[in-house]
């Protein structure tokens, strides 16, 4: 029964379209992977029927090693689906490189466990290979932590409005899979009891991960772009202060000579800068036909939050005419 809610959520989370510009390229990777986790669970739980006739009492040291290959194989999926989520470079070709010699190696040793001639190595070897997808997940640990405290200081410089909530869910998911993680791997020496109610926990993670990112897809746009534009701020900021002042007073020289040319055409904001007004128009658009400058009270904070900005930045889009 639980099999096929985790197929069925898998089916769902693939079949919610989001769209289909580039912005939202990492989402939708984020989205089959998640999916893909989810019906690895399910064939996790097929393939224990199928060959331990559903006995959990049954004790078979396959089982661990079966199940230290599937629980990296998951492992990667949600990993690197939080990781694209809440910072869309995750995803690399060499990390890809890199994760898959990994998991290679890891279900090499778990395969050879398994074999009569290293029978008096079997447990050190089983555990050798549960420490690579201990390894995985203490990596990510480590970069998603880093990745979300930067992402929320961004966000709090950025909007106006507290927009954390929209990345938190991101961070609970994140720790509750580990928590599924380490319930799996207790699992493969207990009996039904502990078996059961880790289907139970494995069914509300998939349904809360299901919902929320669904809930909040909506808002990746708009937050990825806000996260994009505060770190290109933060890092010409950096530059500037590492400059000495005979550099500096050259560069502010140069910048005034250039006038707006050089703005039209800075290579390092021209491509945030297209993507956000594009984005803000359309907004303004909106808002204007529901004439909401009509409303009692109106102030430039209310437009900054209708558009998802601040007041911090808004004035400068208008003075540039960026929108």
């Amino acid at each position: 029964m639980t099999s096929i809610i985790y197929c069925i959520l898998g089916l769902v989370l693939i079949f919610f379209k989001s769209p289909k510009n580039e912005v939202y390229s990492p989402n939708r990777k984020s989205k089959w992977l998640l999916a893909a986790g989810m019906w690895m669970t399910s064939i996790n739980i097929w393939i224990w029927l199928a060959t331990f006739n559903g006995l959990w009492t049954l004790e078979n040291e396959w089982v661990a090693s079966f199940d230290t290959i599937l629980f990296y194989l998951i492992g990667i999926c949600f990993t690197f689906s939080f990781g694209s989520l809440i910072d869309y470079t995750y995803i690399s070709r060499q990390r890809c490189k890199i994760t898959a010699i990994k998991f290679g190696a890891t279900a090499f040793i778990a395969l050879i466990a398994m074999t009569d001639a290293l029978a008096a190595y079997r447990q050190i070897l089983l555990i050798v290979a549960l420490l690579g997808v201990i390894e995985l997940c203490a990596k990510h640990i480590i970069f998603f932590h880093r990745s979300y405290l930067q992402c929320n200081e961004l966000l709090a410089n950025y909007f106006s409005s507290d927009k954390k909530s929209n990345v938190r869910w991101l961070n609970i998911s994140h720790w509750l899979f580990y928590i599924l993680l380490a319930f799996g791997v207790v699992s493969i020496t207990s009996g039904a009891v502990i078996n059961w109610l880790l289907q139970f926990y494995i069914v509300a993670v998939y349904i809360y991960i299901t919902v929320n990112f669904i809930k909040y897809a909506s808002e990746y746009e708009t937050l990825r772009l806000a996260t994009t534009e505060e770190m290109i701020a933060v890092m010409d900021k950096t530059l500037s202060n590492n400059l000495s002042h005979e550099e500096r007073k050259k560069k502010e020289k140069e910048e005034k000579a250039e006038g707006e040319e050089v703005t039209a055409t800075s290579r390092t904001k021209k491509p945030y800068k297209e993507d956000f007004r594009d984005i803000l128009r359309p907004r303004i658009a909106v808002w204007v036909k529901a004439k909401a400058y009509t409303h009692e009270q109106f102030t430039l904070e209310e437009l900054a939050s209708s558009l998802y900005t601040n007041k911090t930045y808004l004035p400068i889009y208008i003075h540039q005419g960026r929108i």
